[in-house]
């Protein structure tokens, strides 16, 4: 934490006067850096009404209902770990 009436350093280890701190205020659009989002992370999106649907369309069908549902829970949990292992799809093409 840093202490009251103190600049906190900036990148490079230099120090912030207050001129630069008024200047980055003035101009908030020259701060915004471009966040990387990482879709894969939305893919329980898509799984997450896949499983409702399992059950539902196989109600008459307990067996199979059974298994689809286990595999579409195999699947999922196995496209996760690839999906987390693999940190950088770019590397794909």
């Amino acid at each position: 934490p840093a202490r009251a009436g103190r600049v906190r350093p900036t990148r490079g280890g230099m120090r912030a006067t207050p001129e630069d701190e008024r200047q980055r205020l003035a101009n908030p659009s020259a701060n915004w850096q471009a966040v990387n989002f990482e879709w894969k992370f939305l893919t329980p999106i898509i799984w997450a009404p896949l499983l409702p649907a399992i059950r539902h369309l196989l109600r008459g069908y307990p067996q199979a209902r059974s298994y689809t549902f286990a595999g579409a829970i195999l699947l999922a949990n196995l496209h996760g770990i690839w999906l987390i292992n693999n940190p950088d799809l770019k590397d794909l093409d």
